[in-house]
């Protein structure tokens, strides 16, 4: 179908001046590995996400960036949320790995001023250049798009049966963490957690 565009007709639009290409990632500048200490104990993984929004911060880059942080909607543990300082950085790093929508935040986009990033995971990242390719107003207006390895998407029931197996009400946990750290130990040894919030 000439209308259905995937990952490497999207790579032609918005990546076409990447020099290099592989048939299982894509269109592509370079590769690279690493972690950034200032943010490793207090993202989830290596704070390498955290530390380029930082960069782009200080060199007035984007004005603005879009990622998931806590909810202030009682229905929902996390939502997609606006950050529009540096200061800020901290207390929204860390990846979630919670259900989630885009939608609120590209019309949430619309509505403000400066240039913007926006982080997901894979499938968002494309639903992201797929709404852009068909709307000037978000092309223009988000200029970085984050990508952040997915996780494993766990479902609600997934996070209620881990709550409940920590002895957390159903009704009234909050604050669901599937990557608490251990900083003595090895990338893969983390544990979950939330807020009991039994008053």
């Amino acid at each position: 179908d000439e209308k259905y565009k995937n990952e490497n007709i999207l790579a032609e639009l918005f990546l076409k001046n990447a020099p290099r290409f592989n048939e299982k990632i894509g269109r592509y500048y370079s590769i690279y590995a690493g972690y950034a200490d200032r943010y490793r104990v207090t993202s989830s993984s290596g704070g390498v996400a955290t530390f380029m929004y930082e960069k782009l911060f200080d060199k007035g880059l984007i004005n603005h960036f879009i990622t998931v942080g806590d909810s202030v909607a009682n229905h929902a543990h996390y939502e997609y949320k606006l950050v529009s300082s540096k200061d800020d950085l901290l207390k929204i790093s860390k990846t979630r790995y919670h259900p989630v929508t885009l939608a609120g935040a590209l019309e949430k986009i619309k509505n403000i001023e400066g240039k913007i990033a926006v982080s997901g995971v894979g499938c968002f990242v494309k639903a992201i250049r797929l709404a852009q390719e068909k709307d000037p107003v978000l092309k223009e207006k988000i200029v970085f798009v984050v990508g952040i390895i997915c996780g494993g998407l766990k479902s609600k029931f997934f996070t209620d049966y881990l709550a409940s197996s920590a002895g957390a009400k159903l009704d009234k946990y909050s604050n669901p963490d599937y990557r608490v750290k251990d900083t003595k130990s090895t990338a893969s040894d983390y544990s979950f957690s939330c807020h009991d919030n039994i008053s």
